[in-house]
């Protein structure tokens, strides 16, 4: 009777799958979205790829809720519905890159095709997974850098990028490097033009919701009760009200609130905002239980509190305490079974010592307020090293610094020298090795593009790798690119034993990594009878399909580059075809059969 039953199960999962799957032919009808639930028809033409792993039978993007995995992580729902992609690897396989790529789409008959997506990548102590967004026009070309997220996103974060090319065979690629932090995930994906892709509004007010009015935790006449909240990296949230659920019999005379910041064990520590001896502007009556009142109390702030995530986002705590109408009743903040943040309730007699909750449960609040993304170029990761190698000296234009502090990352940041674009100059690195038969590598990260994130094509340059037969001395060539923005740039020099560094923000094992600035000045325009022959015209400009290129000269390539400096055409010919572009503003880099080279500014209507 068993196994009928078994074989009457097995045969209906048969025909579910085969009604919620589908042939994966070419997408054309927009906007579409993924959404990974089990009954989504095109969560099975989503393919994977994983580099460096060694378990394939665990390695991979699974569909799940939240990032799961280990304890104490904050992302523990779906961003919507009950299942979303995460990226997972063994433990022993560091570095590891899992890709989650698209079903083939033809997104030529968009005007401005767009991609929007919610993420999640919560760093794990100092460990911080990256994510890499890549886009390819067909499954067989290459594939071409969108954008990378390096920082600590706790929470759930919708992120929108235009896509640069139209395609009848588009891919998108989601690349999750496995950096030992928090597990990955990926929601509610959306391509369609820009004016189809929803906009949602920032998440990072953050709230517990109430579920039935399930149970109550802690004696709030006895006990300060704490509750943990995230703000994002590079992320202001500015609070305006409090709202706080509490369970009670004969109602409480006030409440002394505190947000406090972690401390390193993640509880709470330091105190940002006490309000003393408050009481609600609004109390509402939700339900009455064996003599309790289940009850809404809204606390208006005088003045709007400004909580900041900074470079890699921040924990913080509600911790609250009460006295009551009654003294000798007892009185309770509402709680959920259903965790919605990283840690349960915690508790504390005095406010110094903290407990978890036996019942490990959330309590009920909200911070009710608005979120505004800071500039990340304000602060820049850092770089973190299990052991120091250092950096002895580093040479550059008028750049002739000389350290010696033993620690794993200096911020020169103050000193600089002038570089103007479409020069090259010699960068000279001197750095310590381990021992006489040890190697180190050097990579320097330039933010070409001033974008806050260094190590987007085109800004990573292996300079060469030092050790005793060449002094601990290398080096390198820099050519400073033309599509280069004017003015201050950061730049990040990083030693790392033995192989290149392929990120500017990672836990390394052994070496150091210091900041400069570059000055980027405008090129100097050629005057010499041989260059002034160097006419070039293109036309039309604007341009809607084709561009044509007059010059008397042959020419050995054309490359087309968008104004975030990525590569993204490149012809042979002096007629070149630009109708997948998206509208906006490109450069033109010519490169001629004499090895000169001139550019145009191209308008792509």
């Amino acid at each position: 009777m068993k196994k009928l039953y078994y074989l009457i199960a097995a045969f209906f999962a048969i025909i579910n799958a085969g009604l919620n799957a589908q042939s994966c032919n070419t997408l054309s009808s927009f906007p579409f979205k993924e959404t990974f639930e089990t009954d989504s028809p095109t969560r099975s033409c989503w393919t994977q790829q994983v580099i460096g792993g060694h378990y394939p039978s665990y390695d991979g993007w699974a569909y799940k809720k939240g990032s799961g995995g280990g304890v104490d992580y904050n992302i523990v729902n779906a961003h919507s519905g009950q299942l979303n992609a995460c990226a997972q690897i063994a433990a022993n396989s560091p570095d590891a890159k899992v890709r989650l790529i698209s079903p083939v789409m033809d997104v030529t008959a968009l005007q401005t095709p767009t991609v929007s997506f919610f993420m999640g990548q919560e760093a794990w102590g100092i460990y911080q997974n990256l994510l890499n967004v890549y886009y390819r026009v067909s499954p067989t070309s290459e594939w071409i850098t969108l954008k990378n997220y390096n920082f600590n996103v706790p929470e759930w974060k919708q992120q929108i990028i235009n896509l640069p090319e139209k395609s009848s065979q588009l891919q998108i690629c989601f690349e999750a490097v496995m950096k030992t932090g928090r597990s990955n995930v990926l929601d509610d994906i959306v391509v369609g033009n820009s004016d189809s892709v929803e906009t949602y509004p920032s998440a990072c007010a953050p709230s517990t919701p109430s579920n039935n009015f399930e149970t109550g935790t802690g004696d709030l006449k006895l006990l300060y009760l704490a509750n943990d909240f995230n703000v994002a990296a590079h992320t202001n949230l500015t609070v305006t009200s409090i709202i706080l659920n509490t369970i009670d019999k004969g109602g409480i005379e006030s409440f002394d609130i505190f947000i406090m910041k972690a401390g390193p064990d993640g509880l709470p520590l330091d105190a940002v905002k006490a309000y003393n001896t408050i009481v609600p502007d609004t109390v509402t009556d939700l339900n009455e239980r064996e003599g309790f009142t289940f009850r809404k109390n809204t606390f208006n702030l005088p003045e709007p509190l400004v909580i900041t995530g900074g470079a890699v986002g921040s924990r913080y705590w509600l911790v609250v305490k009460a006295v009551n109408k009654v003294p000798e009743n007892a009185s309770f903040i509402e709680a959920t079974s259903i965790r919605n943040s990283g840690k349960e309730t915690y508790y504390s007699n005095d406010g110094s010592i903290w407990r978890a909750v036996n019942n490990g449960v959330d309590g009920v609040f909200t911070l009710v307020g608005s979120c505004v993304e800071t500039n990340p170029t304000d602060s820049y990761c850092m770089p973190r090293f299990n052991f120091l190698m250092p950096i002895d000296q580093v040479k550059i234009g008028t750049i002739n610094n000389t350290s010696t502090a033993e620690v794993g990352y200096e911020d020169f940041s103050v000193i600089k020298t002038d570089l103007e674009r479409g020069k090259t100059y010699p960068i000279t690195i001197n750095a310590q090795t381990y021992n006489s038969s040890s190697t180190q590598a050097l990579t320097a990260f330039i933010d070409w593009n001033q974008n806050g994130f260094l190590g987007d094509v085109g800004e990573i340059y292996n300079l060469g790798k030092v050790n005793a037969s060449n002094g601990n001395t290398i080096t390198y060539q820099l050519s400073i690119p033309l599509t280069a923005n004017l003015g201050d740039t950061k730049v990040r020099i990083i030693s790392e034993a033995f192989n290149y560094p392929t990120y500017s923000c990672s836990v390394f094992d052994q070496g150091q990594a210091e900041d400069y600035t570059f000055t980027i000045l405008k090129e100097t325009l050629a005057v010499t009878e041989t260059d002034k022959k160097i006419s070039t015209i293109i036309f039309p400009n604007p341009a809607k399909d084709m561009v044509n290129i007059k010059n008397d000269k042959g020419i050995k390539k054309a490359e087309v580059i968008d104004m975030n400096g990525r590569k993204v055409m490149e012809s042979t010919s002096k007629t070149i075809d630009v109708s997948r572009l998206t509208t906006g503003q490109y450069v033109i880099k010519i490169t001629f059969d004499d090895g000169k080279t001139d550019t145009q500014k191209l308008i792509k209507q």
